[in-house]
């Protein structure tokens, strides 16, 4: 069965890390997978790679997390991409990322990343104080990574959660991230549940604690001129607004954005519910087009769609789709009930009003009118020259697609 799009997200260490921070969901995993000690077997990763490179689709991405990923070590990733040289066919697009805490980032790693254009998120949850509340004394080295990746000209993103740390103080978590020059941030709401008493761990951000500071985010980003600051969440309410897929996968109808290979080449639905519930197989003894396609993912890909009846009747439904089902009180049973960050989400969406909708019809106007000035005779941009639409594409894979 044809898949239209699939990406993968590979934890080649699984839970093991060179860093314990105290709000890290994953560390049940080592109970999970109890013997993950050393990357990847080279069996499975071989498998992994080939299989998933023989699936044709427009661009092949696998992202590459942790625990910490680094630590399976250089030479694990050169094989990486040695085996995808080897089973990658002529002309594909592989894109790689790595999601990194950065204490083991330095020149040689970075000129791997750069050499092999790999996209990296750096975790840094603010200033000192914020960042080493949950992740330990570890923040001076890890800035200096994000400047090493930076020299060399490797994309960065940022990852920040927002933790109880993070509340009140999302004008110096903005302003310190903009300070050492990330362009594209990404804010993840922390809510770790209790699973004897049902509550949420201390270290959890509350709903409107979150919507508090996604608004002071969103005021903080508006006032930079526009196009030169990218916030994950703002990112897929201009994508809600155009009609596409949002980049952000909780703000989706269906959870089906990827899929998570374990360690030991166990797949899952989401890195969220890694539970044996939810194992829909193995990398080597089932094809891809088989875990996509199987009665449990669908299952789970749709189990979203169960929202509680007060979502049925909310005006902002169609922006969050009942939000990520991790975040609802019962995780990680798939239930109906409201995400914990309802409130918080509500306050945002207030927040922004009609701004992305503006933005969104200011980008149709714009489309059309470079459609209309390249059907004439010598106007049309060349097919690789960036888009005049500011979609950051090239020419032939936006305005100037066949129509």
């Amino acid at each position: 069965m044809a898949i239209e799009s699939l990406s993968l997200l590979i934890k080649p260490v699984g839970a093991d890390c060179n860093l314990r921070c105290g709000y890290c969901f994953y560390l049940r995993a080592g109970a999970l997978y109890p013997k993950t000690s050393g990357p990847m077997e080279d069996a499975v990763l071989e498998a992994l790679i080939e299989k998933f490179l023989a699936i044709p689709q427009p661009q092949s991405a696998l992202s590459w997390q942790g625990g910490e990923p680094t630590t399976a070590g250089l030479p694990f990733f050169e094989k990486v991409i040695e085996l995808e040289q080897r089973f990658g066919r002529a002309g594909q697009s592989v894109a790689n990322s790595l999601q990194t805490n950065g204490v083991l980032i330095d020149d040689e790693w970075a000129a791997f990343l750069k050499k092999w254009n790999w996209l990296v998120g750096i975790s840094i949850d603010g200033p000192k104080e914020v960042h080493e509340f949950y992740r330990g004394p570890y923040h001076d080295r890890v800035v200096d990574a994000a400047k090493i990746l930076m020299r060399r000209g490797v994309p960065v993103n940022v990852l920040s959660v927002v933790s109880n740390a993070s509340v009140g103080r999302a004008g110096e978590v903005y302003g310190f991230l903009r300070s050492i020059g990330f362009n594209f941030l990404q804010f993840i709401p922390c809510v770790e549940w209790d699973h004897e008493t049902g509550g949420v761990l201390d270290c959890s951000v509350g709903g409107a604690e979150f919507g508090e500071f996604m608004c002071e985010i969103f005021d903080l980003w508006r006032a930079e001129p526009e196009g030169t600051v990218s916030v994950r969440h703002f990112e897929a309410l201009a994508a809600a607004a155009l009609g596409m897929h949002r980049p952000l996968c909780s703000f989706n109808s269906r959870c089906a954005d990827y899929l998570l290979i374990e360690r030991t080449g166990d797949v899952y639905p989401c890195d969220f519910f890694a539970y044996p519930q939810w194992r829909l197989g193995n990398v080597t003894e089932d094809e891809f087009e088989a875990l996509a396609e199987s009665p449990l993912r669908q299952k789970f890909a749709h189990a979203k769609e169960s929202i509680a009846p007060e979502c049925k009747s909310c005006r902002y439904l169609h922006l969050c789709y009942g939000g990520c089902m991790k975040d609802r009180p019962v995780f990680p049973a798939v239930t109906p009930d409201r995400t914990r960050l309802c409130e918080g989400y509500k306050m945002l969406f207030e927040h922004v009003g009609d701004y992305f909708e503006r933005f969104a019809e200011r980008r149709r106007r714009e489309i059309e009118r470079v459609r209309s000035a390249a059907a004439s005779p010598g106007a049309r941009p060349r097919p690789n020259a960036p888009c005049p639409c500011g979609s950051g594409k090239k020419f032939k894979h936006c305005c100037g697609r066949s129509r």
